[in-house]
């Protein structure tokens, strides 16, 4: 069985494109789970968004890799801080995330 998502890419994209794009898994994931897409030719991370419907076109698998990573409140969050700021959702949840650390060798 398939499932399907409407994810946000955690990039840059133009605000007159869409800003969800609908992928598909094998197994369930959440509302807020960070996932593994490949977005145009390009491998990114993003974040699930909503549960969606078989779409009538062919879609792209997922790759679940944290479950619950943001809250439903920290997603509404974003949207109203993208909308308000007029900036693209992807890089607004980006910001809700950690970026990870550099280890300098001493």
């Amino acid at each position: 069985m398939k499932y399907f998502y409407l994810v946000a890419p955690l990039v840059k994209l133009p605000l007159k494109k869409s800003q969800l794009f609908t992928y598909h898994a094998d197994r369930p994931a959440s509302v807020g789970s960070l996932v593994s897409i490949n977005f145009g030719f390009k491998q990114t991370e993003g974040i699930v968004i909503a549960k969606t419907k078989r779409p009538p076109y062919p879609t792209k698998k997922l790759i679940l890799k944290e479950k619950s990573f943001l809250t439903q409140n920290q997603i509404d969050l974003a949207q109203s801080l993208a909308q308000y700021y007029y900036a693209p959702l992807g890089t607004t949840l980006k910001l809700f995330t950690l970026k990870k650390t550099k280890t300098s060798k001493a």
